[in-house]
C-alpha cells in the first residue's frame, strides 16, 4: 500500500500578491516505509532543535507545517535560521535517498485571471492537477497495490 500526504501552498485568497501561484503538492510513501522515514525526519529534527529550546518546542509542536518551519514562525520561534534550513535540508535528503515520488499541482494566478475559467478557485485547479498526477502514478504500479490517499486539511472549514 502507498500512503500519499497532500498539502498546498499559496490558499489565502486568489488575488493575493504575496502568493502568485496555488500549488498542491503530495509526497507518497510506502507503507513499509513508514516508520522508518518517521524515525529519520525526527532524528534531523532532533539534531536541530537546540537542547535549551527541545522542551518549550515539544511543547508546542501539534503539526508540522513547512512554512512555518521555513519562516520560524509558531513552534520554530525559538529555533535559529540556520538549524530550521539543516532541518529542510534533512527533510529533503530523506525524500531524495529513498527515492519518494513527488506530485504537484501548481496554477499561476496571474494567468488564469487572464483566461475564461477566471471565477474557478485555483485551490481546486491544483488539487485536480495534482490528483490526476497521482493517478498517472498509480496507474504505472501492479494492480495488487492498494493506495490510501491521506489529505491534509485544506481548508479552514475542515474540508
Amino acid at each position: 500500500m502507498f500512503l500519499a500526504y497532500m498539502d498546498d501552498s499559496g490558499s489565502s485568497s486568489p488575488g493575493d500578491k504575496k502568493s502568485p501561484f496555488q500549488i498542491v503538492g503530495c509526497i507518497i510513501v510506502p507503507d513499509v516505509r513508514f516508520r522508518d522515514i518517521e524515525t529519520i525526519a525526527g532524528i534531523g529534527l532532533d539534531a536541530n532543535v537546540p537542547d535549551d529550546k527541545f522542551d518549550e518546542f515539544t511543547e508546542k509542536f501539534i503539526e508540522f507545517k513547512g512554512t512555518d518551519l521555513y519562516w520560524g514562525h509558531d513552534v520554530w520561534t525559538s529555533v535559529p535560521q540556520e538549524n530550521r534550513f539543516k532541518t529542510i535540508h534533512h527533510l529533503l535528503r530523506v525524500v531524495a535517498r529513498l527515492e519518494l515520488p513527488v506530485i504537484y499541482g501548481a496554477v499561476d494566478k496571474k494567468k488564469l485571471e487572464d483566461t475564461n475559467y477566471s471565477s474557478a478557485n485555483p485551490l481546486d485547479i491544483a488539487f485536480k492537477l495534482c490528483a490526476r498526477g497521482i493517478e498517472k502514478w498509480m496507474q504505472e504500479k501492479p494492480p495488487e497495490k492498494i493506495f490510501a490517499c491521506l489529505l491534509q486539511t485544506i481548508t479552514k472549514t475542515g474540508m
